[in-house]
């Protein structure tokens, strides 16, 4: 038996099968080690196993994840894998060690690696399999009650980098198909992705929060007239619903909103 299969029923895929797209990870950032070991990278390598045997193999799609560069700061190029860099969880670790066994077989298969950073909903109609990764900051701030302070990932400033799942899939088909596409690795990612004080910010407008004042680490939510004002850093001035106070005054939010910053 190899992969679930007869011996007969691998034999009769291997003669048939063009293509493999393998993006069957644990994502469970929690997951233990030895789980994530066994399906990240056991896994991997008895996909390329298959792969080997498929006499009419055109592509290896390889799925990967930007979180191989553990913890890299600064900008990582696609062709950039093994730094020495250290990993904060099992997935990392795995999905790491994974894409260095694609990366040899590369010599002898046609790989292509991608490299999609968090993947979110679809961009049209918002459909999602799951909920996980990002979602869990939007329904934590949707729920969570209104004096609770919820802190912002690097005071805010930091970028929060998601793609819809949409774009993740039209891009992988599109390069899957293009033959300049063999022997590389893609970054599927916002390149210009929005700070998480404005994800948070988003997310409460779209929520239509309640009347009352609501703090999300630094930034302050509040509800007047049933338009949403949010104060940000020291100089941005808000998001919505602005009221100049008098010239000279820092008074700007929304009358007697009662924020300190007003």
């Amino acid at each position: 038996m190899h992969l679930g299969l007869s011996g007969e029923q691998y034999q009769q895929r291997c003669g048939r099968v063009t293509d493999i797209f393998h993006l069957a990870p644990i994502s469970n950032l929690g997951a233990p080690k030895e789980t994530a070991w066994r399906v990240n990278v056991d896994g991997t390598r008895n996909m390329l196993e298959l792969a080997r045997d498929c006499e009419k193999l055109r592509r290896f799609n390889y799925f990967s994840t930007c979180y191989v560069s553990g913890d890299r700061l600064g900008v990582i190029a696609e062709d950039e894998l093994d730094r020495g860099q250290a990993f904060r969880n099992p997935y990392e670790e795995t999905k790491f060690q994974a894409e260095k066994i694609v990366q040899r077989a590369s010599a002898t298969l046609p790989v292509t690696i991608y490299r999609p950073c968090s993947v979110v909903g679809d961009s049209r109609t918002g459909e999602i399999d799951r909920f996980e990764g990002p979602y869990y900051l939007g329904i934590l701030l949707v729920t969570s009650p209104m004096v609770v302070p919820l802190p912002l990932p690097g005071n805010g400033v930091a970028p929060l980098n998601v793609v819809p799942v949409d774009y993740v899939v039209s891009a992988v088909w599109h390069l899957s198909r293009d033959p300049r596409g063999v022997g590389r690795t893609f970054h599927l990612v916002d390149p210009n992705p929005m700070r998480a004080r404005r994800v948070y910010v988003l997310i409460a407008q779209q929520a239509h929060l309640g009347v009352g004042e609501r703090q999300v680490g630094l930034v302050g939510l509040h509800q007047d007239e049933g338009q949403l004002a949010v104060h940000e850093d020291e100089g941005e001035g808000l998001e919505n619903g602005r009221r100049p106070g008098p010239p000279g005054s820092r008074r700007s939010g929304p009358a007697g909103c009662g924020c300190r910053r007003c």
